[in-house]
């Protein structure tokens, strides 16, 4: 009885299974989704299952799906997708790098930090989002040694950097004679002497200024830990002076030794106290005293006094050639009167003993001489000056024949002069023929 109940529950049960498996399948209406990340490459999961690298396309049930993108050197990102039957989706999922933050520091601080040629900052300063890989920097400060420093960024933990930067300073020590000039270290001014600073360990370029001195320039070598000192004397700038007189042309004689007439510009003079002479023939010597001061130009002007006379005469007959020490000076003109001439004037004659000279080639004697002395400021007028000059042909009925001078005439008579202090009466009846001489001026 037992045995018969089992076999009909074993019936039972293979009827079942087989009506069930004759039963058809329900059909799942799939989503496709399209899945990509910036940039690509990125390790896709759905649900914790792994998939494929983006960009990358799949079929998923329809419902609600959490995606996670991975990709080295990124940060890992979450996103979740709402999938609907049957639809068509797609989703980019943008990845953010890893970075971190370093925090520079140095001993003493305000170091500059120079990253690739350029300044980024002082010290202390903070780099913010530093990408993943190896960092280095130059640590520079007057005074100091420049430092390189480098690190590297692994992950997105922050760094911190402290540095201690060791001086390389020298001092530099200076002094000039005089003191007070300005100094230039490297074109930037620094003060006046006597000078003593920290100067950083190298090669520099000193510049050294004064007005009236020379100007100084010099390299030099500063060493770390060590004093330069420097003892430099100035050198007196020269000085010029111009030096002009009213009238110009005159000689000029510095401490006695001369140089060009006025105007004349004298150039390098020492600075210091001098004697000025000046002289012209015809006025009073002048002398002046004057200082030249280092680099500086010096002006003397002085207008000289005359110191001569005048001379003024008049000659018997014009045409009269007058000398005066030896120098021709011109010629006696006529006057309204033919025997005498225009008074001749004769200026600018320098003070003392002078000698006088007439001279006509016809003249008995053909040359006079007077010695004269003039006084400044004196004109010395002289009275008549007559030479003996024939002008007349006188022909005699006797035959005889004189040239002469005729000093009178009237209508019986005439008197002339044969020579020089000779006069002889004539009867118009005793004269045959008078002719008035013609001769050229000297």
């Amino acid at each position: 009885m037992r045995k018969a109940a089992n076999l009909s529950i074993l019936l039972m049960s293979a009827l079942f299974i087989l009506l069930s498996g004759c039963e058809k399948k329900k059909k799942v209406n799939y989503t496709t989704l399209t899945i990509n990340s910036i940039p690509q490459g990125a390790v896709v999961s759905i649900d914790g299952k792994e998939l494929s690298t983006t960009p990358v396309t799949v079929k998923i049930t329809p419902g609600k799906h959490i995606i996670k993108a991975e990709k080295q050197e990124f940060l890992p990102k979450w996103t979740k997708v709402l999938c609907s039957p049957g639809a068509t989706a797609a989703v980019e999922i943008p990845m953010d790098p890893i970075t971190a933050s370093t925090l520079i520091e140095s001993t003493p601080q305000g170091a500059e930090v120079i990253i690739r040629g350029e300044s980024v900052g002082e010290t202390p300063l903070v780099l913010y989002n530093q990408s993943l890989g190896p960092r280095s920097a130059i640590l520079k400060k007057i005074g100091a040694v420049n430092k390189e420093i480098s690190w590297e960024i692994t992950d997105d933990r922050p760094r911190y950097i402290k540095e201690t930067l060791s001086s390389n300073l020298g001092n530099l020590i200076i002094r000039t004679e005089p003191s007070n000039a300005t100094i230039s270290i490297d074109g930037k001014p620094r003060g006046n002497t006597p000078f003593s600073a920290p100067i950083e360990e190298g090669n520099h370029s000193i510049k050294i200024s004064m007005s009236g001195y020379s100007g100084h320039e010099q390299s030099i070598l500063v060493l770390r830990d060590k004093t330069l000192t420097k003892n430099i004397s100035l050198q007196l700038l020269p000085g010029s002076v111009t030096i002009s007189s009213s009238p110009p042309g005159a000689f000029v004689y510095v401490n006695d030794k001369q140089y060009e007439n006025t105007p004349c510009e004298i150039k390098d003079l020492k600075p210091g106290n001098y004697k000025l002479k000046i002289q012209r023939p015809g006025y009073d010597p002048s002398e002046r005293d004057f200082s030249i001061r280092p680099g500086q130009k010096t002006t003397v002007s002085i207008n000289l006094d005359s110191n001569t006379g005048r001379i003024q005469l008049v000659t018997c007959p014009a045409g009269i050639s007058i000398y005066i020490d030896g120098k021709f000076l011109g010629k006696t003109e006529k006057g309204e009167h033919k025997d005498v001439s225009k008074v001749f004037e004769v200026d600018n004659v320098s003070m003392g003993s002078h000698t006088l000279t007439l001279v006509h080639k016809l003249a008995k004697p053909n040359t006079k001489s007077f010695t004269l002395k003039i006084n400044k400021g004196e004109t010395k007028r002289l009275k008549n000056i007559r030479m003996w000059i024939a002008d007349t042909e006188l022909l005699l009925r006797d035959g005889k024949r004189y040239v002469g001078r005729l000093e009178t005439e009237n209508d019986q008579a005439v008197m002339f002069e044969i020579e020089p202090g000779v006069t002889q009466h004539y009867d118009k009846s005793e004269i045959k023929s008078m002719k008035t001489l013609e001769y050229k001026e000297e």
